[in-house]
């Protein structure tokens, strides 16, 4: 689904929503996802570091592709061993600014300071690193030519994506907003996505041509609205669960004084 077609369709379903009288349907867009396994879900070979959309009917994978990405934002994300995401704090786009509220009452999952991580033992920084992940997340469209495993070459064009980057990824793009020129911004050039080979598992990696500066089309406005509105929409989710976790604290801790007291009264009667 190319940027214009992924407006279109989340404003037409938010119009229904809004008609029906039920919650704004969330909006969905690619991710951008790395072959790791040397194979694709039928078990056809795939060369490994190949990037592909998760959204695709037919994978298309490349080596290579060009992204401009409108959005980026933080989050910690708590995990169970699976992997499955547990809870959540809301989307930032700098953590220094607001407090990271998350679905279950507490702030950052319930990851203590980096102060206080650097005071514990070494296992409990372990135990911390694995549950709650710090999280990068980059929105934008991306353009890149690349083949299906049967060898077709295909031309995918201005479509929405979103990447989440963690661990030893965390910090992969920091490098391209620290060398933005005075006054310039990431969302001002055309960036070069590949992978690159870490140990087990591949990262993306990210160059900028600076000699060329991405334009920024009313079609390319509309993506970006749609990025506010799911970010509005997920903060919203998780700041109503926050708000319901700590309603149910409170109200757990009143009964817990209530009872505590009449047990108090009781003996004093006694």
């Amino acid at each position: 689904m190319n940027q214009v077609a992924l407006a279109n369709e989340a404003e037409t379903r938010n119009i229904l929503s809004e008609l029906m009288g039920e919650e704004e349907q969330k909006i969905k867009i690619d991710f951008l996802k790395i072959n790791h396994d040397g194979e694709d879900k039928q078990g056809r070979d795939v060369k490994k570091g190949s990037l592909s959309l998760s959204n695709q009917a037919e994978p298309v994978y490349a080596q290579e592709a060009k992204i401009h990405v409108l959005a980026q934002y933080f989050q910690y994300r708590e995990q169970d061993e699976k992997g499955k995401v547990q809870n959540k704090t809301v989307l930032m786009t700098d953590f220094r600014k607001g407090e990271p509220i998350d679905m279950k009452g507490t702030l950052r999952c319930g990851k203590p300071t980096r102060k206080s991580l650097n005071q514990m033992t070494e296992d409990d920084q372990k135990f911390w690193s694995g549950k709650v992940k710090t999280t990068r997340i980059i929105r934008g469209v991306i353009n890149y030519t690349g083949k299906t495993v049967d060898g077709n070459e295909v031309t995918v064009e201005n479509v929405p994506f979103q990447h989440y980057m963690k661990g030893s990824g965390y910090n992969d793009f920091e490098s391209i907003v620290e060398s933005m020129p005075y006054g310039k911004k990431f969302q001002d050039y055309i960036i070069n996505v590949k992978t690159e080979k870490r140990g087990k598992y591949y990262y993306t990696t990210f160059s900028v041509d600076f000699g060329t500066q991405a334009a920024f089309t009313p079609e390319l406005a509309s993506t970006a609205k749609v990025f506010v509105d799911m970010a509005r929409q997920e903060n919203s989710v998780i700041t109503s669960k926050y708000n319901e976790a700590l309603m149910e604290t409170t109200s757990d801790t009143q009964v817990y004084e209530a009872v505590a007291s009449t047990g108090d009264l009781a003996s004093d009667l006694a």
